[in-house]
């Protein structure tokens, strides 16, 4: 196992310094609540541990008014963090670095953990790099992020189903006196910006900005289904030479700056930047690239049942999903729950979707 790939980051850390004055660092010590702190030396490398039995000790030896003639590093056990390392298990540890509140997490404050740097790891859709991950790197440009694609299957493919066909609809109120200016709302949006004004700069930096979608006179999106791969396909073909970036339309533009940008100074790169080629190009080259196999959903309605009953399956499920997580209850308890579902509407939920679908 990977020790390192668990542990906290170093600059979110307290630790003391091997050339700390004894006095001040038992002062520290008084005022916070810790048993043990780590001692790390001028170039911050690991040097030992620092344990409240070690202070007390050099306290009735040395006398506390004398403390300031010695250093941490005259007191640190070196040995103490290769004893850890080497005696706890790996399911010991990730016992103890797993999040006791993780069942109480919502999607806000795990946000808020990925940008403190407090979360190393999580699911998200390709555009993770945008939001979350755009915030969690202006917060630390030494983060280094990277979007992988997991397998579902034996040969290392990727199964997936499709999703909902729509998501966001406008309204209008009855009677009002021209409902028509929805449609041509998203005409200019969707159209006339993206094909017809392809130099207005305004736009193109609005876009550069990764600003959330919604920020729009209307808060939803109108584009092809395989847009995303249009996209990329695009753009990757200016990127080889293969196509100009007048050939872009005014989206692709702003992504193409904004990539190309990256790519001129990717050590220094603002996190917009960053986010756009990240987002743009590393995750869509691992979905372009990627053995996918499309699951066809069966049904997108809802039944006479589920209005009345779904709520309470979906709640028997995460229930059941919680327990087993938690260890309340072995793998065996998922049986349990299919034969619970079906029983409690499920099979007429089931009997009731077949007969749409005829």
């Amino acid at each position: 196992m990977n020790i390192f790939s668990i542990l906290i980051p170093k600059h979110t850390l307290t630790y003391l310094n091997a050339n700390d004055p004894l006095d001040q660092a038992v002062a520290f010590l008084l005022g916070a609540t810790y048993t043990a702190i780590p001692v790390v030396d001028d170039q911050g490398r690991y040097v030992g541990i620092a344990s409240e039995g070690d202070f007390l000790r050099a306290v009735m030896e040395h006398g506390r008014e004398n403390l300031a003639k010695y250093k941490v590093a005259d007191i640190v056990n070196k040995d103490e963090g290769a004893k850890v390392l080497n005696t706890v298990e790996k399911d010991e540890i990730l016992e103890r670095i797993l999040d006791r509140n993780f069942l109480m997490r919502t999607s806000s404050n795990i946000i808020e953990l990925i940008v403190n740097g407090q979360c190393g790891s999580f699911f998200g859709p390709w555009w993770a790099p945008n939001n979350p991950l755009m915030d969690a790197v202006a917060a630390d440009p030494t983060a280094k992020w990277e979007p992988y694609l997991l397998a579902t299957e034996e040969n290392d493919s990727t199964s997936y189903h499709t999703q909902v066909p729509y998501g966001n609809f406008v309204v209008v109120r009855k009677g009002y006196e021209h409902p028509e200016i929805v449609c041509k709302i998203i005409s200019v949006l969707f159209d006339y910006v993206r094909y017809e004004d392809k130099d207005n700069q305004a736009i193109k930096d609005y876009y550069k900005l990764n600003v959330d979608p919604t920020a729009r006179p209307l808060a939803m999106n109108v584009d092809y289904n395989n847009a995303l791969q249009i996209c990329y396909g695009e753009l990757n073909h200016v990127f080889s030479g293969i196509r100009q970036p007048d050939d872009l339309n005014l989206l692709e533009q702003s992504y193409y700056e904004a990539c190309e940008s990256y790519l001129k100074n990717e050590d220094n790169a603002s996190s917009e930047d960053w986010a756009a080629y990240t987002s743009r190009i590393t995750a869509c080259k691992i979905l372009n690239d990627a053995r996918t196999n499309k699951v066809e959903s069966l049904y997108f309605g809802e039944t006479e049942t589920m209005v009345s009953d779904w709520w309470h399956l979906e709640n028997l499920e995460s229930n059941t999903y919680l327990k087993i997580v938690t260890g309340e209850a072995d793998l065996d308890e998922f049986d349990s729950f299919v034969d619970n579902w079906y029983k409690s509407g499920g099979t007429t939920i089931t009997d009731e979707v077949r007969r749409e679908c005829r």
